[in-house]
């Protein structure tokens, strides 16, 4: 009965350092944009999950000084104290700003993707034998997502061959599983002279496709010294729901640097934006910042808000460079995903603000107090 009764206290005091740990994740990495169907992780929830390994080597160290538990009941329960106490701890420095205004901890969850790097298929060749051969075929498009009038680079490279081939490339675009959308192959040109490097660019005005998302391909078609080859690359060619035409003067408001970002907005709709604010100098990754709200259609503006706690903390008064790096329309009940708008360009320069201009008011949410006080009432603090 006693060795009964030491089990079922063990398990019990593992699912409930299961269910808490599960719940305290919800409180800390709750995403900002959680209820629409596109929404992706934010900046600060990846930081904080990148932080777990240190830390609980942390832990670990912290364990093996502290006395050894008497029983087993004892060292899980101190195990489950030390890792709510650690979870407590990440929390109380997160609610030190805004969800929509934190400090990147890993530069490398606010990198934007280089040219050519999202949508990109790498292929060897086979020989005359159907062994693979020492050439590569490297096809990609310049972006991800495209809207009508943005031009798509389309680019080939070619790795493993001797330098005496006789090679062509053309390339077509295609919905899935339907005929070509352009009236007649389109040739790719080296640019590097060597025939390893080829490139073409598509009007996408000329494409007559639905106002709505489609996925399509660019068809690439090669051609080795009269020997046949295909790929493809996938990407996607959206109906814009809005266009982030500017960023209007940005200004000093009490504890906040606004920055506000004009668009041309097409559907009226509630709207979401992701973007990062970097040191103009340095280009080191300063904040993730998030705003929402409705617009309506013309002209409208949505305002993101960097708080002087975390510019502080960041180490960086400006010059500033914004990224913006999602924005989008949310779903309407019954439309299925979200809407994505188009962005006029990459960076936008922000000038730089005196910290001792902003009122000196620290952040502070009665309901993120409340849920550190019952993470601290379960550590036992």
């Amino acid at each position: 009965m006693a060795l009964q009764l030491k089990e079922g206290f063990k398990k019990a005091l593992i699912v409930v350092s299961a269910l808490a740990l599960i719940s305290l994740g919800l409180f800390i990495f709750t995403d900002f944009f959680s209820s629409h169907s596109e929404a992706s992780p934010t900046a600060e929830t990846q930081e904080i999950s990148k932080e777990l390994p240190d830390s609980i080597k942390e832990v670990s160290r912290f364990k093996k000084a502290a006395e050894a538990p008497k029983t087993e009941e004892e060292f899980i329960t101190q195990n489950l104290k030390q890792e709510l106490d650690w979870v407590a701890n990440v929390y109380e420095q997160q609610s030190k700003y805004p969800l929509t205004s934190r400090v990147i901890q890993d530069e490398s969850l606010a990198r934007t993707p280089e040219p050519f790097e999202e949508a990109r298929v790498d292929m060897r060749l086979p020989d005359e034998n159907g062994d693979l051969s020492p050439i590569g075929l490297s096809a990609s498009v310049d972006k991800i997502r495209y809207f009508m009038g943005d031009p798509i680079i389309i680019q080939l490279l070619i790795t493993g061959t001797e330098g005496n081939e006789s090679i062509s490339v053309n390339a077509n675009l295609k919905k899935l599983g339907n005929a070509n959308l352009l009236p007649a192959d389109v040739a790719l040109t080296s640019f590097d002279g060597n025939q390893t490097a080829f490139q073409t660019i598509v009007n996408t005005n000329t494409l007559r496709l639905a106002p709505s998302s489609h996925e399509l391909v660019a068809m690439i078609k090669v051609k080795i010294d009269e020997k046949d080859y295909v790929t493809t690359v996938p990407f996607i060619f959206s109906q814009a729901s809005a266009r982030l035409d500017n960023v209007a003067i940005s200004t000093q408001a009490g504890a906040y640097l606004n920055i506000p970002i004009e668009y041309s907005v097409f559907q009226s709709g509630y709207y979401f934006v992701t973007a990062f604010l970097d040191d103009a100098a340095s280009g080191r990754p300063l904040l993730a910042l998030q705003t929402e709200g409705p617009m309506s259609q013309g002209n409208d503006r949505l305002v993101l808000k960097a708080h002087h706690q975390a510019l502080k903390d960041a180490g960086s008064p400006g010059p500033y460079v914004l990224r913006v790096a999602r924005s989008y329309r949310g779903g309407r009940p019954g439309e299925g995903n979200d809407v994505p708008t188009a962005i006029s360009q990459s960076a936008y320069a922000i000038p730089a603000f005196a910290f001792e201009n902003y009122d000196d008011i620290p952040y502070s949410d009665p309901e993120v107090q409340e849920r550190l006080e019952a993470l601290r009432s379960l550590t036992g603090e």
